[in-house]
């Protein structure tokens, strides 16, 4: 059975943009196409972090889940020169209405284009 009756499952969240991020030294992501922070429709754990670039980073790229603006415990990091990171660690729970943000950090000039973030949810 599925639905009302049956077991509940988790799905996935994420969001990205297409395009370069170059030399801005930080970008932001939340869900879907959104740069600013984004409530969730219901609660739920977020896990199971990934972020993906269509190209190598050209400079160690830092990205933290943000909950309602405070950093949690989930990050990771791409290294100079790949396209993906995870966390598959640390799990943070959200209330329906707490906002979701991925911030990204780097230095220097980044040639990565079109990130993305996908986790489990709920």
């Amino acid at each position: 059975s599925t639905g009302a009756t049956g077991p509940s499952g988790s799905g996935v969240v994420g969001g990205g943009f297409g395009g370069a991020i170059w030399n801005f030294s930080s970008f932001n992501m939340s869900l879907y196409a959104q740069a600013t922070a984004t409530p969730m429709i219901q609660a739920g754990n977020l896990a199971h972090f990934t972020v993906h670039f269509t190209t190598n980073v050209s400079s160690n790229t830092t990205l933290v889940v943000e909950k309602n603006g405070a950093v949690t415990s989930i990050t990771c990091t791409v290294p100079r020169n790949a396209n993906t990171c995870s966390d598959n660690t640390h799990t943070v729970a959200f209330a329906a209405s707490d906002t979701v943000l991925v911030h990204a950090t780097y230095s220097g000039l980044n040639r990565a284009i079109n990130p993305s973030w996908s986790a489990t949810y709920p």
